[in-house]
């Protein structure tokens, strides 16, 4: 199970001499178009069953807004990793390529988190020597960030409750939250920061009150030519456990050149059914599209919505036919938008045990979809636990991060898109795991 420990998720080192070229450039959002989404519905087949597209709100066009097709409208190319990076007990981290074979690996026996959220590979991946510049978290020293070179490692910024990290794709641009405990009183707070690696920062770029527990964490950094742009971000429960899914509320951007913050999913949402809260399940890898769940009045807290971050009038929902007690979340979108895989969760038989349950949607609504499979036993692996969403490779595969029966984990890899269960009519071959690595999945590497 995921574990929600928050103790101490993008950075460049000044004593760091290493050349980062072939940097792309992170798409950027448009904040009119992202004011002009938010004014948008957010409504979704409230209480409903199957995928819908919800009524505009007086603030949405008067036209009715255009049906998305399968492949969204031509623009950047998709954002497709390079290779996989998979960590083990020992320290060891490997980076696989997307066959599955070991490219490169090294020791980092002060790491202390194998999770996404607390690492970030800062360059370029590609033909040619590899330039492993891997930044990461350490509770060595009060809780650190370091960067790894590909032959030592180095201390970046200190960085005591660290909440998460985040970076730009193959940039040295991270950004990260602290959790801060007051001097007085009982408020805490907490604290956005954002810099390059040769350009650590040394002030907080946003810092705010944590309401009702919920604290700053980083989904994403948008970056050109290896400075920081802006920080995609939502608010998440400080310190929680035994939860199959962290709360989250909301979806932002910050602007770091004028550190404006821009609310494009916000926290609650007023309907004439009465308010709903909105829960960041998932932002794509070029941060265009976002997914969530929403509680309220006659939506079951287990229904998915998403929609294009810059037009939310084409927001789709599904509600699965079982019912979920412990909610939904860990969505990710596949390179290109076009497909968007997350999870479910009941409880199990036994206390603490959880049931996490695999769904595949077509962004479109109408493409194809499985739905409700359970990640334990022989449909995706006879030695499976359970297993949670990690990351879509290319379009058609997506990986897991499954634990097993001997407590292991393994990321497995599986082709949900070649494999439909209907289509065209005609039913798809059967939709099994295959082993892709040991290890716990820790990120991407992209070119």
């Amino acid at each position: 199970m995921k574990r929600f420990i928050f103790l101490a998720l993008v950075l460049l080192l000044p004593v760091l001499a290493c050349n980062l070229g072939g940097v792309e450039t992170t798409p950027t959002p448009d904040a009119d178009g992202i004011a002009t989404a938010v004014a948008a519905t957010l409504t979704a087949a409230a209480g409903a069953g199957g995928v819908e597209t919800p009524a505009p709100s007086e603030a949405a066009p008067a036209e009715t807004p255009a049906q998305p097709t399968a492949t969204p409208a031509a623009g950047p190319p998709p954002l497709t990793p390079a290779g996989v990076i998979v960590g083990t007990e020992d320290g060891e981290v490997t980076i696989y390529n997307p066959a599955g074979q070991p490219i490169t690996g090294y020791l980092l026996p002060d790491l202390s988190f194998r999770e996404p959220q607390y690492v970030h590979f800062a360059g370029p991946f590609g033909p040619g020597p590899i330039q492993t510049v891997l930044v990461y978290y350490t509770l060595q020293n009060g809780g650190e960030l370091r960067v790894h070179n590909g032959q030592s490692s180095s201390p970046y910024v200190s960085a005591p409750n660290l909440i998460a990290m985040a970076g730009a794709p193959a940039q040295p641009v991270v950004a990260y939250s602290l959790f801060v405990t007051p001097t007085s009183g009982y408020d805490t707070s907490s604290e956005l920061y954002v810099g390059t690696l040769d350009n650590p920062p040394t002030a907080p770029l946003l810092s705010a009150l944590n309401e009702d527990g919920y604290a700053l964490y980083p989904l994403a950094v948008a970056a050109e030519n290896g400075q920081p742009v802006g920080v995609w971000y939502t608010k998440q429960l400080w310190g929680i456990g035994n939860v199959a899914f962290a709360p989250t509320r909301g979806l932002y951007y910050l602007d770091v050149a004028t550190a404006q913050v821009t609310e494009v999913l916000p926290d609650v949402t007023t309907q004439e059914e009465g308010t709903f809260i909105n829960r960041t399940a998932g932002l794509s890898p070029d941060a265009t599209w976002m997914a969530w769940t929403m509680e309220g009045p006659n939506v079951a807290p287990y229904s998915m919505f998403w929609a294009p971050v810059e037009d939310q009038t084409q927001t789709k929902s599904v509600m699965p036919g079982l019912p979920y007690d412990m909610g939904a979340g860990f969505a990710v979108f596949s390179p290109g938008n076009q497909y968007l895989a997350w999870n479910t969760a009941s409880s199990g038989t036994q206390p603490g045990m959880v049931n996490y349950y695999l769904h595949i949607n077509a962004t479109d609504g109408v493409s194809g979809s499985f739905s409700e499979l359970p990640t334990a036993g022989s449909l995706l692996n006879p030695d499976m636990v359970w297993a949670i969403t990690a990351g879509w490779l290319d379009g058609d595969t997506l990986l897991l991060r499954g634990r097993m029966t001997d407590e292991q984990w393994h990321v497995f890899s599986l082709n949900p898109v070649s494999s439909m269960l209907t289509v065209n009519g005609q039913p798809g071959q059967a939709l099994q795991a295959q082993d892709f690595a040991l290890g716990e999945f820790m990120g991407f590497v992209y070119p």
